[in-house]
């Protein structure tokens, strides 16, 4: 089953706010993911720390899989997920 460029394939940030651990959404930029920023409270923040994921739907079940804590090892399994090159 082929999936749209990117368009089902989220990528979040796993880090502790405040004491509390919680998922952020990454920041999208021209429909692509740039790890180093997460919206914490609607606004774009940096983070040096936490565990990105990948999180999609197959089936109607959501499934989130565990895609390392480098930012270029999250972009490059992003860009496999959703169908991208990664030479693109």
């Amino acid at each position: 089953m082929a999936r749209k460029l990117g368009s089902k394939v989220n990528l979040l940030k796993y880090l502790a706010l405040d004491g509390k651990w919680q998922s952020f959404p990454v920041v999208k930029v021209k429909g692509k993911p740039n790890p180093e920023l997460v919206l914490i409270h609607s606004k774009p923040e940096r983070s040096k720390t936490g565990t990105y994921y990948l999180c999609w739907r197959e089936d109607g079940k959501r499934v989130t899989c565990p895609v390392g804590s480098s930012p270029r090892e999250a972009l490059d399994t992003w860009r496999l997920q959703a169908g991208w090159s990664l030479l693109y």
